[in-house]
């Protein structure tokens, strides 16, 4: 059966962002794109699949392996039993971040969103210039996760369609003794990687920026770096909740458009 990549529909402009970036990843991966759409209360079927079809045709362009789903029921709660239907290889989301009165599922909620949804989750802005030539540099950093490891193999695996590198990122902080669950991640990576045969670097930054949690930081340097994507967890850890919460939002608003994908068990 063929690998399908899924987009999901608001009819904003992230989302036509979000399919350029499915057709990227489906012409490597040789997958079907289909674009989802969730229904909102008292909206019309028949309205919106056709608003669904014209939109997403305007957007394909000539590309033809797609289809499009009306996908019944409130997104957040059915999104993992509507996606189950069709088993993605990974979902593409187009958020426009917190601005405006579009601070719905797909602007100020969008870390609840991928949250909900037990699929990677590729998340794009509606500034991100989406590369043709592929994700080539993915930014990994480390952290203490302790389900790290679905982190670790999920970015493997995208860095396997794409043939890209990995460079596992830490910021140093002086007189702060290293987390034992971080270092252990560190190394497991590492060896994953290694035993996969992705091309693998390691790279250590002093800490530069002051602020609460890295993703200034980190941010600053992919976009410094000229990196396509960024890979997190899309779970916050429970004794890390609010600076953890943050922290993943700021990814996934970033100004500079970077691509993140946000790793599911």
């Amino acid at each position: 059966m063929m690998n399908s990549i899924v987009v999901l529909i608001d009819f904003t402009d992230g989302c036509k962002v979000a399919i350029e970036q499915a057709k990227v990843i489906a012409k490597v991966a040789d997958a079907k794109i289909v674009a989802v759409h969730f229904l909102m209360k008292n909206d019309d079927a028949n309205e919106v699949e056709k608003k669904l079809t014209l939109f997403t045709g305007n957007a394909m362009g000539e590309e033809t392996n797609f289809e499009t789903v009306i996908a019944a029921g409130e997104l957040m709660h059915n999104a993992a039993s509507e996606l189950g239907r069709i088993n993605p290889l990974m979902v593409v989301v187009g958020t426009h971040g917190v601005k405006g009165i579009k601070q719905n599922l797909f602007g100020a909620h969008i870390l609840k969103l991928v949250q909900a949804i037990p699929y990677p989750c590729l998340v794009v802005q509606e500034n991100t210039k989406v590369n043709a030539a592929g994700i080539k540099k993915i930014l990994f950093p480390v952290g203490p996760h302790k389900m790290y490891a679905i982190k670790t193999e999920q970015t493997a695996m995208v860095a396997k369609i794409f043939d890209a590198d990995i460079v596992q990122y830490e910021i140093e902080r002086p007189l702060i003794t290293p987390d034992p669950a971080l270092i252990k991640n560190m190394k497991e990576a590492k060896e994953y990687f290694q035993t996969s045969n992705n091309r693998f670097s390691e790279i250590k930054e002093d800490s530069k920026v002051i602020s609460v949690g890295f993703a200034r930081q980190t941010i600053n340097y992919a976009e410094e770096n000229k990196f396509d994507l960024i890979s997190l967890m899309s779970d916050v850890p429970v004794d890390d909740a609010y600076i953890g919460r943050t922290d993943k939002e700021n990814f996934l608003t970033n100004p500079a458009g970077i691509p993140v994908l946000c790793c599911n068990k």
